[in-house]
C-alpha cells in the first residue's frame, strides 16, 4: 500500500535536507518505491504495514540530527482530505493543516472562531482547512495559532501540494 508522509519543518529555519538524502534515509529503513514530492518534507513510500509517526520522525532524527512530526496518510485519507475541501477550491487560495489526532469539538469551534473575514477556517476529522481570497495575500492566521489552541502539533501544505502527490504518486 502507498502512504504520504508529511514531515513538519522540513527545509525551513536552518533545517536543511536534500531530498535524495531524505528518499535514501526512508530506503534504509526498510521502505519501498520511496519518492519525494517538492523540498518540503512530503515522503511516499510504499509498505506492506501503515509506518507509524514516531518510526518517520525517527528516521530523520537519527540521519538528519533534528526532530521533526510526521503525519501519515493513507492513499484513501489523502483522497479524503482533497474531497472535504468544505469550499470551492477555484475561489481561494486553500491550506490545510495536518494533525496527527482529531480534537475535540470545543477547540475546534474555538480554533474555527479565530478566522478573520475574508478568510475561513473548518476543522475536520484530522485536518484544518484554511481559505484566504487573494493567493499572494499575508494571512492573520498562523500554523502556531492552530497547534496552541488544538495542543498538538502540525504541518501545513497547499491543496495544490496534497492534490500533486495524490495525482503523481497515490491515484490507482
Amino acid at each position: 500500500m502507498r502512504y504520504a508522509i508529511f514531515l513538519r519543518a522540513i527545509n525551513v529555519g536552518g533545517r536543511r535536507i536534500k531530498m535524495a538524502e531524505l528518499r535514501e534515509a526512508f530506503e534504509e529503513a526498510g521502505f519501498d518505491d520511496v519518492a519525494t514530492h517538492l523540498a518540503s518534507g512530503n515522503v511516499i513510500v510504499s509498505s506492506s504495514t501503515r509506518p507509524s509517526r514516531t518510526t518517520a520522525s525517527s528516521i530523520v532524527q537519527n540521519r538528519f540530527g533534528f526532530s521533526s512530526d510526521a503525519f501519515v496518510r493513507s492513499r484513501s485519507e489523502v483522497r479524503s482530505v482533497i474531497d472535504r475541501v468544505p469550499w470551492d477550491p477555484t475561489e481561494s487560495t486553500v491550506e490545510v493543516s495536518l494533525l496527527g489526532v482529531m480534537p475535540g469539538r470545543s477547540a475546534a469551534e474555538q480554533l474555527e472562531a479565530t478566522a478573520v473575514p475574508p478568510e475561513q477556517l473548518c476543522v475536520s476529522e484530522h485536518e484544518v482547512y484554511f481559505s484566504r481570497i487573494g493567493g499572494g495575500a499575508e494571512t492573520t492566521h498562523k500554523e502556531e495559532t492552530a497547534a496552541r489552541i488544538l495542543d498538538q502539533a502540525t504541518t501545513r501544505r497547499g491543496l495544490k501540494t496534497i492534490q500533486g502527490i495524490y495525482d503523481r504518486f497515490l491515484q490507482e
